[in-house]
């Protein structure tokens, strides 16, 4: 019997011999060997429950002792050691002499994380939001030992980070095939939730190629691919790993959703094989290299897959073939069904973004494509993904203009989706800091005029940007959430 089948039959056992335990009358659950009480017969059934159930009991013992020694607590140190009075802006010091505030330095804050040690000399894995913005790390395994720790590099887009500590012969573990992972199988989530170190807890896989609900980097080029559990896990345990009952790690846990802030059931955890890419373009390259494959793409639709010939809605539609770029140059064509990547199937926009994004540079994979009543193969070579020449060939401009603000065209999907009558507008994607928006507008507005002109496009943005008085006051009317409001923005730093 695999190891696979075996754990599932010792799952459902132990099921059963909970079950037994639980509802027969009269009777108590004795371990294995153990003589049972006069007068508490154990039937044969039961007996190889109470087995099969103390043998994944044992298999958990087995795992949390070779997985444990690698994961340890990391603490992230942020802050700046500047002054107070250096970094409060006029408002933020207006309402210090108003209301008060103490001492002159600037207090540093913390955060507690988990992490998992992947080799012998010290390199490991965490979440970017453990350790982003840190001045110090520090490194805690479970015998008490520290170390430094030296960012080597992240990735806020999947929430990667890499560290490294000084050290050899260091206790690691062992990354599994994430890709193997089964809806329903045993898996183990260990961590520090609270600060209570090296903290084991048990449940299944109850879910994979989840994005996070409610999440309010959706639409911003992130990339999601999170295995769902329900493991119990807690703020603390992010960065550590979540294990099969081979020993593997197959994923990181970095999220939960909950109403209350605490454990309900449903934690997410970032699968194995996109932590591995991340770590291995950041260790070799220094940088996250990303693939790209130069197409327009969105889910398939029943009406869609029927008016195309193709017979279910398991695939990805192209919708716009990017000039110059790797689709083009391999033949495919818009209104193409991609179903699959070497081998690999793309049953979502999401999971084809996500395989193309782990794809090195200079690739050439096989895309099983549908197209015209037909099966074809085509052979594509992945170039390096350039935000900036995807957001000019998405019809969409960054922060560097006037206003501040980043925004893209409103499509049929986005205006749907925001439940606006038409697609008109612009729909903002972000804002920077210095923006005179900041704290005005939010993700996801439609802007649909500046300073009574109608803004249909993104040429209409640039242009009104471009000509607008920020000193007199720029006025905007703004889709937000379901209604249209008026806003005026000035900003008296801003010449004409």
């Amino acid at each position: 019997m695999s190891k696979s089948k075996h754990g599932n039959s010792i799952g459902f056992l132990a099921m059963s011999a909970l079950s037994l335990a639980l509802f027969c009358p009269g009777k108590e659950a004795t371990a294995a060997g153990t003589a049972a009480p006069a007068g508490m017969a154990v039937t044969k059934d039961e007996q190889a429950a109470l087995s099969l159930a103390q043998g994944l009991s044992s298999a958990f013992q087995r795992v949390a002792r070779e997985v444990t020694p690698t994961v340890v607590h990391i603490t992230a140190t942020k802050g700046d050691p500047r002054s107070r009075s250096e970094q409060l802006d006029a408002r933020d010091q207006m309402l210090r002499r108003f209301f008060g505030g103490g001492g002159d330095s600037m207090p540093q804050a913390t955060s507690f994380g988990s992490g998992i040690v992947v080799s012998a000399d010290g390199y490991i894995l965490t979440n970017n939001h453990v350790v982003e913005g840190s001045t110090n790390i520090s490194v805690k395994f479970g015998d008490n030992r520290t170390f430094d720790g030296k960012l080597v590099g992240r990735d806020p887009e999947t929430d990667v980070a890499v560290l490294k500590i000084e050290g050899t012969n260091l206790p690691f573990a062992e990354l599994g095939d994430s890709d193997k992972l089964g809806v329903g199988e045993w898996v183990l989530a260990i961590g520090n939730p609270f600060g209570l170190n090296q903290t084991v807890t048990a449940g299944i896989v109850s879910a994979k190629g989840r994005t996070l609900p409610d999440s309010p980097q959706r639409g911003q080029n992130r990339f999601e691919d999170f295995i769902q559990t329900d493991a119990a896990i807690n703020p603390g345990n992010s960065g550590g790993p979540l294990v099969n009952l081979q020993g593997q790690i197959v994923g990181m846990n970095t999220a939960i959703y909950s109403r209350a802030g605490g454990y309900m059931g449903i934690g997410f955890a970032i699968p194995s094989n996109m932590a591995k890419n991340i770590m291995d373009s950041i260790i070799s390259t220094g940088t996250v290299q990303r693939g790209w494959l130069g197409v327009g793409i969105q889910p398939l639709d029943e009406a869609t897959a029927k008016s195309l010939g193709f017979d279910r809605t398991e695939g990805v539609v192209i919708n716009n073939i990017v000039a110059g770029g790797p689709a083009e140059k391999a033949g495919l064509q818009a209104e193409d069904v991609i179903t699959a990547i070497d081998g690999r199937v793309t049953g979502s926009d999401n999971a084809l973004r996500n395989i193309i994004a782990t794809l090195p540079p200079g690739k050439t994979v096989k895309l099983s494509v549908f197209r015209g009543g037909k099966n074809i193969e085509v052979d594509a070579t992945i170039a390096r993904r350039d935000e900036a020449k995807i957001a000019a060939a998405a019809g969409a401009v960054g922060t560097d203009n006037r206003l501040g603000v980043g925004v893209s065209n409103v499509t049929a999907e986005v205006a749907r989706q925001l439940g606006m009558g038409r697609a008109v507008g612009v729909v903002v994607t972000e804002i920077a800091e210095t923006s005179p928006a900041a704290g005005f507008l939010n993700p996801m507005d439609v802007i649909l005029r500046i300073d009574g002109r109608d803004i249909r496009s993104i040429d209409d943005y640039r242009e009104a940007t471009r000509s607008a008085s920020f000193r007199k006051g720029v006025r905007i009317i703004v889709f937000s959430q379901g209604i249209q409001r008026v806003l005026t923005l000035r900003d008296s730093r801003m010449g004409e």
